[in-house]
């Protein structure tokens, strides 16, 4: 797929031109001919010098060399002429199931690396990251981690500039409510690590994410924030403007769907209002719709402008849906994925990237210590 052709291109990038810049390549499978995106690329492959195959292993070697075919168990050729047969060089294969000589090994070489040694970045797909202790840059806030080597967050700034809000689409719940709470708590971190003041408005439409809504109030409150609770989406909406006072301000609304439904005529012109005019008073709504049909209606229905909505997160939202939002005809290609958001800043991005949802359990509180449930 798409994913897979550039996530090749990317490597067959970095294989050309990373050792100039002290960045070394070790590729490992079972097979080179089994990888399907590397089948027909000579040129990528060609890339490593350095060979070791396995017994009865294919396509490491040249062509010509059959040295892999005819090696004995638990040995291996080491060819470091990129697979031409005149350096081969056959080893033994140590025994990686030896506890008794391998955990020794392991404790010494642990012991002896260098005073300030960073441990090694290891990406685990399966893995679920927490949200981050860093402290973001001034007025930024973090949705989730990236996809990449330093495992860096993903940056929404939120300067006072039209449009600088955050539509979070899908419907998964406990996702949605994680990347609220991301976003609210690091961006009050960083306004309480440079002594300013930042206010909260949380508005919780969805019954399911209630509790998560009430822990991070007071987890907000526990960071400097100033908090304020709305039971309905034309609360949050009713004189926003008397809540500027030009400090930074931002404006959760879990499943704003649910409550513009109910809004009548002005209710709905004033949700707009706060949506285009607010951020220039730097009020921020982060608001969490479950489709994108209705976040167009609430942004003015059919021929509606997106202009109001910078940065988008679509959960589980099929490629196509995203057409309205996405800066390539037809939509991204993309399809949904468990703890996988794909975000976009028009402001900063070329493309979408992805990212993966900060778990933020961690950092809030016991909802049951909150609502003083015994």
């Amino acid at each position: 797929d798409a994913v897979t052709e550039e996530a090749v291109q990317l490597l067959e990038d970095l294989a050309r031109r990373g050792r100039s810049q002290g960045i070394h390549l070790v590729l490992a499978s079972q097979d080179v001919a089994g990888i399907e995106a590397l089948w027909g690329r000579p040129s990528l492959v060609a890339q490593f010098t350095l060979r070791i195959a396995l017994p009865k292993a294919r396509r490491v070697l040249a062509e010509s060399n059959h040295a892999a075919d005819t090696v004995a168990r638990f040995h291996a050729v080491v060819n470091d002429e990129s697979g031409h047969t005149g350096a081969n060089r056959i080893v033994a294969i140590p025994n990686a199931g030896h506890a008794e000589a391998w955990e020794p090994l392991q404790q010494r070489l642990w012991e002896a690396r260098p005073p300030g040694n960073e441990p090694p970045a290891l990406f685990d797909g399966d893995h679920v990251p927490d949200l981050t202790t860093a402290v973001p840059a001034a007025e930024t806030a973090l949705l989730g981690q990236t996809i990449d080597v330093a495992a860096r967050g993903a940056e929404l700034a939120l300067h006072r500039a039209p449009g600088r809000n955050l539509a979070v689409v899908g419907t998964r719940t406990v996702e949605a409510a994680d990347i609220l709470a991301a976003a609210a708590l690091t961006a009050a971190r960083g306004a309480h690590e440079r002594g300013q003041r930042i206010g909260v408005d949380i508005c919780c439409l969805e019954p399911d994410a209630a509790a998560s809504a009430l822990a991070l109030a007071a987890a907000l409150e526990t960071e400097g924030a100033e908090v304020d609770w709305h039971d309905d989406l034309d609360s949050a909406c009713k004189d926003w403007e008397s809540r500027c006072d030009g400090t930074l301000r931002l404006n959760l609304v879990h499943a704003v769907d649910a409550g513009s439904a109910r809004l009548d005529a002005p209710g709905s012109a004033r949700l707009r209002a706060m949506l285009i005019d607010g951020p220039e008073r730097h009020l921020h709504t982060l608001g969490w719709w479950r489709s994108v049909p209705r976040l167009r209606e609430d942004l003015g229905g059919f021929s509606a402008r997106f202009d109001a909505v910078d940065a988008w997160l679509a959960l589980d939202v099929q490629g196509p849906e995203l057409a309205p939002l996405s800066p390539a005809s037809g939509g991204p290609a993309w399809y949904p994925r468990v703890r996988r958001g794909l975000y976009f800043d028009r402001a900063r991005h070329r493309v979408p990237q992805v990212v993966i949802p900060y778990r933020t359990t961690a950092l809030l509180p016991n909802p049951s210590a909150v609502l003083d449930l015994p």
